[in-house]
């Protein structure tokens, strides 16, 4: 018995191949025992009832699947959410083949091409040629990256609109990403620095979630995308004179819910009264983000910025060693 090899490249699965000496198949516990529950016979110059047949009711063993899992570079204990298809032909001569389909998508998204600058307006003086600067550098990541998923089938994305559709369409067959955008503390990727925010970075990982099965490789190059830290979620007035106690406890409640999820935690809310008749008050809320380790919930190998990204050096690595800054 071989061990697994593709046989194809550049589609949404890619089948992997088992192949099976038809001699074998009497010292193969699990295979044998399959065939004769199935009936299926192999019978030389002749082809079995089907050209290839679903069988989802095998058994493989342990490490058959962990092979496997360390080709495709996916977990071996999330093996039955991965794998899309597996069916079993015979050659009609000597062979049996176990194919197995895998992830195989690669999404590109590089938000930072020109496309999206002719779109923002009313930006200030001089944010053009810094954008264009960002711009190339995304351009360039976004090629280079594509040169190192060899056999993957490629998908560029150019806005925040497709990146989340395609995220939704590509359920069990994407096997990573990388993403090129503007990126805030607060999550938000846009495509120009000075572009609405109409995506959050939150809205990404709550889709891959569903997939039931972590992204061998995450690359989110923008800047902040695994920060880690206290953010100012509210700061806002508020002209109620008088805030009762329990009126106060309720505005507390109200954003401790509201605000606290899997990557934050809300750490305080103040309500400050009006001082004075003329004074608004103010409403503070602040919570405790951890982007990075969100991050590593949806991916084996997850790339993330905890500051700004320049020239691929996070600035907000405090220790400033060279060696993670790449």
């Amino acid at each position: 018995m071989d061990s697994w090899t593709p046989i194809d490249k550049g589609e949404e699965l890619r089948t992997y191949r088992l192949k099976i000496d038809r001699t074998e198949i009497q010292s193969i516990d699990w295979l044998k025992t399959f065939l004769e529950k199935e009936k299926l016979r192999l019978i030389p110059g002749r082809l079995w009832r089907e050209s290839n047949i679903s069988v989802w009711t095998l058994n493989l063993p342990s490490d058959l699947i962990e092979e496997l899992s360390k080709k495709v570079d996916l977990e071996k204990a999330e093996y039955f959410v991965w794998i899309n298809h597996i069916t079993l032909s015979f050659n009609g001569t000597d062979k049996l083949y176990l194919d197995v389909k895998t992830p195989n998508v690669w999404i590109s998204a590089d938000l930072l091409n020109m496309g999206n600058l002719s779109s923002v307006e009313n930006w200030y003086k001089g944010a053009v040629a810094i954008d264009a600067a960002t711009t190339t550098g995304g351009a360039i990541g976004a090629a280079t990256g594509n040169m190192f998923t060899t056999g993957k089938k490629i998908i560029d994305v150019k806005t925040e609109e497709d990146l989340l559709i395609e995220l939704r369409k590509q359920k069990g067959k994407l096997w990573g990403m990388v993403v090129y955008a503007h990126g805030t503390t607060r999550g938000g990727i846009s495509s120009a620095s000075r572009s609405p925010i109409n995506l959050n970075q939150g809205t990404l990982i709550s889709e891959l979630k569903k997939y039931g099965y972590k992204l061998p490789k995450i690359y989110m190059m923008q800047c902040y995308s695994g920060y880690t830290g206290e953010i100012t979620v509210v700061d806002a007035e508020i002209s109620n004179p008088i805030i009762t106690q329990p009126q106060r406890k309720a505005i507390e409640n109200y954003y401790r819910r509201k605000y606290t999820s899997s990557y934050e935690k809300v750490i305080s809310v103040e309500v400050v009264p009006q001082e004075e008749k003329d004074t608004p008050g103010k409403l503070i809320v602040k919570t405790q983000v951890n982007w990075d380790r969100e991050w590593k919930t949806v991916g084996i190998y997850t790339y993330t910025y905890q500051g700004m990204n320049f020239a691929l050096i996070d600035l907000g690595i405090i220790t400033w060693d060279p060696r993670k800054w790449f």
